[in-house]
């Protein structure tokens, strides 16, 4: 048997067999077994939570640089959101933050210029609430 061969699988082998016979410690092991598991779910999920927001931000900060590039070239609020096939509020927002700014300014710097809403709001064209 591998349990004889290896001391550290053996050692395990016989904490399962003890665990495995006292009820207590089985049911403390399943818990901590939960504990595990439940925090890796959440780990996981955080996880998958962050790389949204960051997917999202970057969209936001590709179309502030779009939003720039058009409103050097001279064009307003209305024909930017019809090229770039977006709403028309979330332009205005974008183009009054540029205004607001120096046009100079960095997509991050207009970016926290906007950040008085989510980044998914923003991207939605939605204030927050």
């Amino acid at each position: 048997m591998l349990a004889q061969k290896n001391p550290y699988i053996s050692s395990a082998y016989q904490q399962l067999q003890a665990v495995s016979r006292d009820r207590e410690k089985r049911l403390e092991y399943e818990a901590r077994e939960k504990a595990v598991l439940d925090y890796n779910q959440m780990m996981f999920e955080s996880e998958q939570k962050g790389l949204e927001q960051g997917l999202r931000q970057g969209e936001t900060y590709q179309l502030i640089r779009m939003v720039k590039r058009k409103m050097e070239k001279g064009k307003t609020a209305v024909q930017i959101a019809s090229e770039l096939d977006e709403e028309l509020a979330l332009v205005e927002k974008i183009h009054n933050a540029i205004n607001a700014g120096h046009p100079d300014d960095s997509c991050e710097k207009i970016y926290d210029i906007l950040c008085g809403q989510d980044v998914g709001d923003l991207a939605n064209g939605k204030e927050r609430g």
